[in-house]
């Protein structure tokens, strides 16, 4: 059985997260708690793309993304 989306989200951002803090919560901000930068918000999308085999990630999408329940839901919209 696959994991749920939202299990293998978690686990890429923690694995990519240049400052993990333990467990990877919904709530986190990507840029403030789990200090990605730009070129590792870059990587996270391709990551994502490339493990859900999604079509590029948009500019006007990526804004919106702020914390991890952001992503899931993206991820989530994407693969229907």
């Amino acid at each position: 059985m696959a994991e749920p989306v939202e299990v293998t989200v978690r686990q890429l951002v923690a694995g990519m997260a240049p400052q993990p803090a333990g467990d990877v919560t919904d709530g986190q901000r990507l840029v403030d708690d789990l200090h990605f930068d730009s070129l590792t918000l870059i990587e996270l999308a391709v990551a994502l793309e490339r493990r859900f085999d999604l079509p590029p990630i948009s500019d006007d999408e990526a804004m919106d993304v702020v914390t991890v329940a952001d992503v899931v839901a993206l991820v989530s919209q994407a693969t229907g």
